[in-house]
């Protein structure tokens, strides 16, 4: 039996060892909040039926989910656009100077530069579509989930089936000393029947050659689930930081799949290893469970067993008789409520909690209360308003929560999610078609972050603005701020912020002049009408005599009457 492994398979195994000593941690961390989360087995492919011990606390099952959906909010929300698209200040700097020795007017450029922030908006809000129009957000909150607990996490964005998770248990990473990856190896299980068309092509090619009973690893030959083969497909990718470039490919049974070989640039790579912890020089990092609040869970959940046990025998009503008495037991638990039984009432006597236990309950539950308000302030299960529609002050708030009170995390996804999710994003459908660039844009520059969560951060400035001219309005008079602000800029810098396409909501710079000229025209017709020289008599000759001064006979005058 040819006992030959490839690569990648190798290189799992050697990685593994490592990879399963930190799994072992995220087991114990999620056994006091979601303990299915991370199975017993290391394998994914070794899942048997288990009997998972419940925790005695619920606040760690609940704080898990909403602290998963909090990160959630702030790194992808759904009703705010938590991204935008700019230009780069040099190739800014250079359009403008362009424009200016082309022999444009200042207000032109203005307008055009104007006009560019709306082309770059559009493109925005196609990317945001088409995000919202798959299944993304579902598994970003998964991916959240884990990084909460286990605290490692891989997402590959596929150009047509959008993301995928990929848990601790499914693949072993290298890092260098910068904590930057630079290997990665994913094992996937299959039965034969939901195979990709690429690896049973692979597998069939082997069968052909002889190859069809080969087992890469004689100690763990391929399992059976339902009576079918599973089959083991592991996938290599590799970090090229020098050509800045990432590649990857598959294999299967020890032979690489022809045609799954890829390569792309660095910073459109659909491989993003997530963690919840950085640090130098680890290939993984902690999940937040553990880096934050393990104490305070084994401390409620020790608290909780006891304070419950000790309600429970509280709870109980036992008796004890004393032997000899005269009192016969079978008579008084026969006796119905409110009878009568011959006997003495020292020979039967009620079992009850001392003092001594009910106070040191009433202790614990103290301690129990402060433990789990230290709890829901890790867990931010505080300041929570349900609400339909989430605004952008609400998340920018959680997400300097997070970058405050939870050590840094919101800036760690902003490098290792969002920037790169987006990037991705952009360039999937430039290549598709879905998106265009706007002209003479070489390259948008992706913002992301607390300085940037979508357009409302615009919004708020250009709010705070205008409050400052109806300030100085009040100091220099409102006709001198008038005089010196673009009113149609001003209302594109709102509709902008607002992530709004206004183009039939504003009317054009030429629009807004014939309607000025329309009203100018009326008034002053409103004024010779209610002139003295509004007489019929002078309107006619004053009519004539300027038919005549341009060369045209005169309109017959009809007679007036005296």
């Amino acid at each position: 039996m040819d006992t030959t492994q490839g690569p990648a398979e190798q290189l799992y195994e050697k990685l593994r060892s490592d990879r399963d000593l930190w799994l072992s941690r995220a087991r114990r961390s999620c056994r006091l909040t979601l303990p299915w989360l991370v199975p017993a087995p290391n394998d994914p492919d070794q899942g048997q039926p288990e009997t998972y011990p419940l925790p005695w606390n619920d606040i760690g099952q609940e704080g898990h989910q909403h602290l998963a959906s909090r990160w959630l909010l702030a790194v992808m929300p759904a009703s705010e656009s938590f991204f935008k698209y700019t230009i780069d200040e040099r190739q800014r700097a250079t359009l403008i100077s362009d424009a200016r020795q082309a022999g444009k007017a200042e207000d032109e450029i203005a307008r055009s530069m104007a006009e560019f922030d709306r082309s770059l908006l559009a493109m925005e809000q196609s990317v945001l579509r088409e995000i919202n129009s798959t299944a993304d957000r579902a598994v970003v909150l998964e991916a959240m989930v884990h990084l909460i607990g286990p605290g490692n996490v891989v997402l590959y964005d596929d150009e047509e089936d959008g993301l995928t998770c990929y848990h601790l248990n499914r693949f072993c990473i290298r890092r260098d000393p910068m904590g930057r990856p630079l290997e990665l190896v994913i094992c996937e299980s299959f039965t034969e029947d939901s195979l990709p068309e690429a690896v049973a092509e692979h597998l069939s090619l082997l069968e052909d050659e002889g190859s069809k009973d080969y087992s890469p690893d004689p100690l763990a030959p391929n399992k059976v689930l339902d009576q079918e083969e599973v089959i083991r497909v592991y996938t290599h990718v590799e970090w090229d930081y020098r050509a800045k470039k990432v590649k990857w490919c598959q294999e299967c049974k020890g032979h690489k799949i022809e045609g799954q070989e890829e390569e792309v640039g660095l910073e459109i790579s659909p491989w993003m290893p997530l963690r919840a912890t950085r640090i130098d020089s680890c290939d993984y990092g902690p999940g937040y469970i553990e880096a934050r609040c393990l104490h305070g869970l084994q401390t409620a959940e020790s608290l909780s067993q006891a304070l419950t046990e000790g309600a429970m025998i509280a709870a109980q009503s036992k008796s004890v008789v004393r032997p000899g008495g005269v009192t016969n037991i079978s008579d008084l638990v026969a006796c119905r409520n409110g009878g009568y039984v011959i006997g003495h009432p020292d020979d039967v006597k009620e079992l009850g909690s001392d003092g001594g236990r009910g106070q040191g309950l009433v202790m614990a539950e103290a301690r129990l209360q402060r433990v789990e308000a230290a709890l829901k302030r890790a867990f931010m299960m505080f300041n929570a308003r349900d609400s339909e529609r989430t605004t952008a002050e609400e998340i920018r708030i959680v997400a300097q929560q997070m970058d405050e009170g939870q050590v840094g995390i919101y800036s760690l996804l902003t490098i290792e999610f969002q920037n790169p999710y987006i990037t991705r994003k952009l360039h999937v459908l430039t290549r598709q078609g879905k998106v265009q660039l706007p002209k003479d844009l070489v390259k948008p520059v992706v913002s992301v972050g607390l300085a940037a969560v979508g357009r409302g951060n615009d919004l708020d400035k250009a709010m705070r603005f205008i409050q400052g001219l109806d300030a100085l309005a009040k100091i220099v008079g409102p006709a001198e701020v008038a005089a010196r602000v673009d009113v149609s800029a001003a209302i594109t810098r709102l509709s902008n912020g607002l992530g709004l396409e206004a183009i039939d909501l504003v009317r054009t710079e030429q629009k807004v002049n014939e309607i000025k000229a329309q009203q100018a025209q009326a008034a002053q017709q409103e004024q010779l009408m209610q002139s003295p020289m509004a007489d019929p008599a002078k309107l006619a000759t004053a009519a004539a005599t300027a038919q005549q001064m341009q060369g045209e006979p005169p309109p017959t005058q009809q007679p007036t009457e005296p």
